[in-house]
């Protein structure tokens, strides 16, 4: 056998360790750090021996020297030996108790001596011995022994044998494989092989497959499955059970000192025991690599040395360490290797003891993918999943439980110049008596997860740490555990990011922090505390002093926050992240996101049921506060706040968004309770002023019984300068301690626009203001720029507002526009403003108010400038402002369309009252107070509606004016108004072109058009259609001219008590009388009337006057002008025409007073007394007498013509008895009735146009119809024969007016025939009835056309006879008659004629009567043709009729028919079946005129007078001869002047 020597790699290796330990004591900081750990490490190895420390790190085995000589025959014991070259030996079977230890010391089933040897096997039976305790030989027992071949499938077994040296499976130079050592009971002194290649010359020589298995037996020195010096070994394996390994060369699944070792294993089972200091390998490989080696020791065995589960110089991998219910005197290795990587051990324990430390993989250029798993092991060194000095330390998992200890720091993954990432460190119910890495680098990227169950660390935590470099995706996960120090995620120097931190229950002595760095990204980082969780210090999920902290996250639940608590924090980068705080409580403020320089957005922050509050909190600051984003230089937009919770207590403030730039989108939310001991703001900005800034699209929305002591804000600029947009603030069923503004710029901005900013506050408490938008600079010398714009206020459900409501609000120059308040049902304290002007100019236009069943206890102000500076009025225009108060509204104040204090135009703005509202106040369209006589202004165009059912307290006005024009302002009333009505109002200045209108409600005090103190009062407008007025009403108040002013008065209105002026002056006014005008329609009771140039009665009555005055009346100016009078029309149009007419009437004069109380004032002006009389009197009266301007100085104007009904007629103006003011007919004028009546007696002409075609008809088919039917042959007898005739036809008539009329006639009766002599007759009687339907058109002037349609139907009966000569030269010769009576019946209507509000129709029937006669000749001009000419006469005559049109009393005329018609017919017979006729005639109408009455005087007639030509053609027919039926069929045309038209008949004739 080779003798074994110690390598000088071992050697030198040693000394290399030793010198490496000594200058780590002299390294840097860095080095210090893992000379500590190394330091603790190693200390309990160091305290047992330093024997033990030089062979922490062995190279080779160290076999004692071998004193035998070489194998000879002699001294070998074998079965078989092969001396052949190249050959192979088999199945040497060897069984031996004992040799001769003087001479044998091999004993040998297979000996080849220069070949190999295969199947042998070597048997020791019970009881052998082979050898004796010598020092100077060494026995071996081999079961195939091959110097110079292969050693395979061979065997040795013991049993209760002892061996003085060795035991061998199979030897071989070239290769040992499959063999076997089996021993049980047997004592071994020095080491035993399953296959041993002990060749120094080539490299692929290996040993594997091998075996050694004891049980119950002892090595004296080491124990190798398969052994090699420069080949591989593998699969190779050692199972000692019971067994024990005495001396210090350790036991081997497969030894190499220049090969690999792979899948090696080694089991120390069942209370085994190895001893010394030599390792316990799986594989070990001194210059090669160990992979997929395994040990296990289990069943209460102790092993002394060093254990690896593979151990190589280069790479040491998947190699597996068992420790059971055992003990492990140094140290536990998954895999190590000195120079390479230990990649993908482990090493699992349970229920043991280690003596030092446990590494699942070490290396020295990369340690990956380890594990260590321990339950319940006492170890007391220190515990590493890999550990490396370079390279990677990644995918390391250590896991330790159930009472499992340890010293020095725990690392899962350790580098010092490399990536430690992916490590896992597990404890559960563990105490760490030091530092917890899951990974650790000094120089790379560290990450890694840390999870505590029920366990403690005494100093810190770390997910991931590296001195010089990133610790990204880290995570810390702890439960009921115990932290001495503090807890890091990740923990880097150039980022930090995407770190986790979970502790439930886990007290922290020291701080909290997801990704942690001094420079570089700590960004999406998470850190979740819940359920007691304590620490100390500030508390953040990503930490960085320059770079980004963004898109971190905190969660905490029923936890206790000592400092603050940031998701994101960064002195100079963007930060953003979420805050979930449930069920806790936080002393110092909370971030989402934090930068001292960069964007904070995206960051989110919600609380539930916790506390924000910091006890230390004094009068200079605002307590613990909420920012969800927050930045000293920055943008801070898109951030959130969730507020809710009844439990929810937050001292200070919350801010959605706080930055010096843009800060918009950002949002904040309170609910269920959520109590804010300060200001809520959606956004808040502070800039520099040199930088532009916008804070948009920003909401804060307050409900559920939340309580915010503070303001609420959706958006704020307080620095700097910039746009305030689209901010939101939504308040329901909550309440607020100070004040609410949608979007602002307040405190030191000087310059910004608030535009589109919204305020909606449903069922809420507000003890402060509320603005949509507002402006607010707070430096005196410098009053700002803004343009407050389209801001809302909404208030509805019973809210309250302690303060004033401000749709916008501006303190700067600027405009104020389209801003609005809504109140419904809700009550303000202050005052209420659409829009507000707080400054020294700019306009305030298009804001609005409105308000439904709301309360006021102020003023309300739809636009308003009001500037406060004392020593400057401002300049400032109002314009186009409304208020709208409605349901039930109540303005303890005043009310404001528009108001302007300072100097400025008041334009176009509108107060509505309406619902029953109620303002105590005065109301005002709108109002300008600081005009003056260098600056004057104009309150025009502005409006007032009161309502029904609402009240004014004080006055209303449509414009008022310090000192201007007031002009086209607008009453409308329909309420009650107590403090009078003023539609223009002006303290110096015109007043014009203002109107009152009044339809409903009461007005006292005074009903003024227009009024001014100094200037005219021209063009104002007084209308009262209803409701109550008993107030001096004047058209234009004055103290320069009243003129062109109208009063319109209505009798649907009552005016009792009322004085009635056209133009009044409160001083010297020069005109107060021309032009004004007074129209009255129907009849009123007033108290005095005057100063009117034009008196316009309408609807005037004939049984009471138009005015009844109780006092008195003024007619003139008194200064030569008089009074125009004029009737518009009548109100009862039913009636014959009345005597007079009282317009005004007045009563006797006091006693006090002579003279009467009805003056025409024509050269003196006439005053009122204290009762209504005149004093003093002088001038022109006529006390009755005419009033004609025609007639001289008296008169007033001339004769007027009047319309009653269809009637005109004239009258004259008197003055009555001094007392009444009269109309009298003027009977020597004609009376003429309206040119429209024509058309009702052109539709009278449509009844007697029928009448006389029924004439015609029986003139003509009539009596032709009764010959034919009447006809008998000679010899037959000539009775009654029955007849019947039927015709229709359409007709234009041109009466005047024109009408068509369709009609049909029918006559049915019995005629006979007779001859007697030369004389032939016919005799008949009939029945007849008619109807037609007509429509007429009538054009009375070329601006209107009048329509009518009827229909008139008649019924009857007549007689008709013909005598005819048939002899001598008097044949042909005929002549003719017929008589007819009857009733004709017939209706009409007109929707184009109406009076008194009726429309025109007519229902009436009359007789009629009429009669013709005629003579004619006629001849046979052929066989087949005769000729007929003829002249007739026809009479009628239509009674007449009366009733009633639009209630007057008309009649009909009767209407008299006188024609001749005059002709000619040529009759054509072709045969007995077929015969046909042609004729032509001419007629005249000699009379025909229609003509009626109105209460006996004459309408305009119509006739029909005129000529007419005709025409006619008709047929006979029978289908044959002898047929019984026959066919006639005949029309007629009707052409003229009156008549245009065409008729036709059509007889189906039966012979019986």
């Amino acid at each position: 056998m080779q003798n074994q020597e110690k390598t000088r790699f071992e050697r030198r290796n040693r000394r290399k360790n030793l010198f490496k330990f000594e200058n780590e004591k002299s390294t840097g900081y860095l080095e210090n750090r893992h000379l500590l750990r190394k330091a603790v490490k190693h200390t309990p190895w160091l305290i047992s021996a330093s024997a033990a420390w030089l062979a922490l790190f062995p190279c080779g085995l160290a076999f004692a020297a071998d004193p035998n000589p070489p194998l000879t025959d002699t001294n070998t014991k074998y079965d078989i030996k092969g001396e052949t070259a190249g050959a192979t030996i088999r199945g040497g079977r060897l069984s031996i108790s004992s040799v001769d230890t003087t001479t044998v010391w091999y004993v040998i089933a297979n000996w080849a001596a220069a070949g190999s040897a295969v199947d042998g096997q070597t048997t020791l039976p019970d009881g052998a011995i082979i050898g004796q305790s010598s020092t100077d030989h060494v026995w071996y027992a081999v079961g195939s022994y091959a110097p110079n071949g292969l050693a395979n499938l061979s065997s040795v077994s013991a049993t209760n044998a002892t061996v003085y040296g060795d035991i061998i499976g199979g030897d071989g130079a070239g290769g040992a494989l499959d063999n076997t050592v089996t021993a049980t009971g047997t004592t071994i002194t020095r080491y035993v092989y399953g296959g041993r290649c002990d060749d120094n010359q080539t490299d692929n020589d290996s040993a594997s497959g091998n075996q050694v298995i004891l049980l119950n037996s002892s090595v004296g020195r080491a124990v190798a499955g398969g052994f090699t010096n420069y080949g591989n070994v593998q699969s190779n394996t050692v199972t000692l059970t019971g067994s024990t390994v005495t001396d210090y060369e350790g036991v081997y699944g497969g030894h190499t000192l220049r090969g690999n070792a792979t899948s090696n294993v080694v089991e120390v089972l069942s209370g085994s025991t190895v001893q010394g200091y030599w390792p316990v390998a799986g594989g070990y490989a001194a210059y090669g690599t160990a992979n997929s080696n395994t040990v296990t020791i289990s069943g209460n065995s102790s092993v002394a040395p060093t254990v690896y589960g593979g151990y190589a110089s280069a790479d040491a991998s998947s190699n597996t360490v068992i420790l059971s219910g055992s003990s492990a005197a140094i140290s536990l290795y998954g895999g190590y290797a000195y120079q390479g990587t230990a990649n993908s051990n482990s090493v699992t324990g349970t229920d043991s003891t280690v003596g030092w430390d446990v590494y699942g993989g070490y290396g020295t250029t990369g340690a990956s993918s380890n594990t260590v798993d321990l339950s319940n092991v006492q170890v007391a060194g220190s515990v590493g999943g890999g550990d490396t000095t370079s390279g990677e330390a990644s995918n390391n998992k250590v896991s330790l439980s159930n009472g499992t200890t340890f010293t020095g720091n725990l690392y899962a993954g350790y580098t010092e110049d490399g990536n430690a990432t992916d490590n896992e460190v597990s404890l559960s119910d563990v105490t760490a008596p030091q530092y917890v890495y899951a990974s650790y680098t000094t120089e790379g990227q560290a990450g890694g997860t840390v999870t505590l169950s029920n366990s403690s660390v005494t100093n810190n935590v770390y997910g991931g740490f590296t001195h010089d470099g990133v610790a990204d995706g880290s995570k810390v996960t702890g439960t009921n555990s115990k932290v001495g120090g503090s807890v890091y995620g990740g923990q880097g120097t150039t980022g930090a990011s995407s770190n986790t931190v979970d502790l439930d229950n886990v007290q922290v002595t020291g701080s909290v922090s997801g990704g942690y760095t001094d420079s570089g990204d700590a960004s999406d980082n998470a850190v979740t505390l819940s359920n007691g969780t304590t620490f100390t210090g500030d508390l953040y999920a990503g930490y960085t002093e320059n770079g980004n902290a963004t898109g971190n996250a905190l969660t905490l639940s029923g936890i206790t926050a000592p400092g603050s608590v940031r998701a994101g924090y960064t002195l100079s980068g963007n930060a953003s992240g979420t805050v979930t705080i449930s069920d806790s409580t936080i002393t110092d403020d909370v971030y989402g996101g934090y930068t001292e320089s960069g964007t904070a957005n995206n960051s989110s922050v919600t609380i539930i049921d916790s506390t924000i509050s910091d006890s230390t909190v004094n009068e200079y600051s605002i307590g613990s506060s909420v920012y969800a984003g927050y930045t000293r230089s920055g943008e801070s937009s898109y951030n959130q706040v969730t507020v809710s919770g009844s439990n929810t207590y937050i001292q200070g403030r919350v801010y959605g968004g706080y930055g010096s730039l843009d800060t918009s989108y950002n949002t904040v939310v309170l609910s269920e309770g959520a109590y804010v001991g300060d200001d809520v703001v959606g956004a808040h900005s502070a800039g520099d002023s040199a930088t532009s800034q916008n804070v948009l699209y920003n909401e804060v929305t307050v409900s559920s019984g939340s309580r915010v002591e503070g303001g609420l804000y959706g958006g704020v600029i307080t620095e700097g300068l910039g746009t305030v947009q689209y901010n939101t603030v939504n308040l329901n069923n909550a309440s607020v301690g100070y004040d609410v503004v949608g979007g602002g710029v307040l405190l030191d901005a000087p310059t910004g626009n608030v535009e589109n900013n919204a305020v909606n506050i449903s069922a809420g408490t507000v003890e402060g203001s509320v603005y949509g938008g507002a402006f607010e600079y707070s430096l005196a010398i410098d009053p700002g720029n803004s343009d407050i714009r389209n801001n809302t206020v909404s208030l509805s459900e019973d809210t309250v507002v302690s303060g004033s409501v401000f749709g916008g609000y501006d303190s700067g120059i600027g405009d104020v526009t389209g801003n609005s308040a809504s109140v419904s049902g809700s009550s303000v304290d202050g005052d209420v403003y659409g829009g507000l002007l707080d400054a020294q100019t700019g306009s305030v236009e298009d804001n609005h108010v409105d308000i439904s069943a709301g309360t006021v206890g102020g003023s309300v102000y739809g636009g308003a400038f009001q500037y406060s500076s004392g020593t400057d009025s401002g300049t400032s225009d109002s314009l186009n402002n409304t208020v709208s108060l409605s349901e039930g509204t109540v303005v303890s104040g005043s009310v404001f369309g528009g108001y302007d204090s300072g100097i400025g135009d008041v334009t176009g703005n509108s107060v509505s009252v309406s619902g029953s509202s109620r303002v105590d106040g005065d109301v005002y369209g709108g109002m300008v107070k600081g005009n003056d006589d260098s600056n004057p202004g104009s309150a025009s165009q502005n409006k007032v509606r009161i309502e029904s059912g609402s009240t004014v307290g004080g006055s209303v006005y449509g414009g008022w004016n310090s000192n201007g024009e007031t002009t086209g302002n607008f009453i409308y009333v329909n309420g009650t108004v107590s403090g009078g009505v003023t539609a223009g109002y002006t303290l110096s200045g015109n007043a014009a072109g203002n109107e009152v209108l009044v339809e409903g409600g009461t007005v006292l005090d005074h009903l003024y058009g227009g009024y001014t103190a100094l200037g005219s009062a021209t063009g104002n407008v007084i209308t009262v259609k209803g409701g109550t007025v008993n107030a001096e009403m004047v058209g234009g108040y004055d103290d320069g001219t009243a003129t062109n002013n109208t009063v319109t008065l209505y009798d649907s209105a009552r005016f009792t008590g009322s004085d009635i002026y056209g133009g009044r002056s409160g001083g010297s006014s020069s005109d107060v009388f021309t032009g004004n005008t007074f129209n009255v329609y129907g009849q009123i009771d007033a108290a005095s009337l005057q100063n009117f140039q034009n008196l316009n009665f309408y609807d005037v009555a004939e049984d009471k006057a138009s005015v009844d005055l109780s006092r008195s009346a003024v007619i003139g100016d008194g200064k030569g002008s008089m009074t125009n009078v004029f009737i518009g029309n009548l109100r009862n149009q039913e009636g014959d025409i009345a005597e007079e007419y009282v317009l005004i009437h007045t009563p006797t004069a006091s006693s006090s007073y002579t003279g009467t109380n009805l003056y025409v004032n024509g050269d003196t002006v006439v005053t009122i007394g204290p009762d209504g009389s005149y004093v003093p009197y002088s001038g022109i009266v006529a006390n009755d007498g005419t009033m004609d301007n025609a007639t001289g100085s008296t008169g007033m104007t001339k004769s007027q013509t009047l319309t009653k009904g269809f009637l005109t007629f004239e009258v004259d103006y008197f003055i009555k008895n001094g007392q009444d003011l009269i109309a009298r007919w003027k009977k020597d004028a004609p009376v003429e009735a309206n040119s429209e009546t024509e058309e009702f007696t052109a539709s009278r002409q449509a009844s007697a146009a029928l009448m006389d075609e029924g004439a015609d008809f029986v003139a003509g088919e009539g009596i032709d119809r009764a010959l034919q039917a009447s006809q008998c042959l000679p010899g037959e007898p000539c009775g009654a024969k029955a007849f019947v005739a039927v015709n229709g036809g359409y007709s234009t008539y041109k009466a005047g007016t024109t009408f068509d009329m369709s009609y049909g006639n029918m006559l049915a009766g019995i005629a006979r025939q007779c001859k007697i002599g030369p004389v032939g007759y016919l005799a008949g009687v009939f029945f007849e009835t008619g109807l037609s339907r007509f429509h007429s058109e009538y054009e009375p002037d070329d601006s209107r056309s009048i329509d009518s349609e009827g229909h008139d139907y008649y019924y009857g009966a007549g007689a008709l006879a013909k005598v005819f000569l048939n002899r001598d030269l008097l044949k042909g010769l005929y002549a003719e008659g017929s008589i007819r009576y009857g009733l004709m019946m017939g209706d009409w209507q007109s929707h184009d004629i109406q009076s008194d509000g009726q429309t025109a129709d007519w229902d009436g029937r009359a007789p009629y009567l009429t009669a013709h006669g005629g003579l004619g000749y006629m001849w046979d001009v052929t066989d087949n043709v005769t000729a007929d000419v003829y002249a007739k006469y026809f009479w009628g005559h239509l009674w007449g009729d009366d009733g009633t049109i639009c209630g007057q009393q008309f009649e009909f005329d009767d209407i008299y028919s006188s024609r001749v018609r005059t002709g000619a017919r040529l009759n054509f017979k072709k045969d007995e079946t077929f015969s046909w006729y042609l004729g032509g005639a001419w007629e005249h109408q000699f009379d025909a005129k229609s003509t009626g009455s109105i209460y006996g005087y004459d309408v305009p007639s119509t006739d029909l007078r005129g000529d007419t030509a005709i025409a006619e053609a008709g047929v006979f027919f029978k289908p044959a001869a002898d047929s019984d039926f026959s066919f006639i069929l005949g029309t007629t045309g009707y052409f003229g002047e009156k008549r245009e038209g065409v008729t036709g008949h059509l007889q189906v004739r039966y012979d019986f």
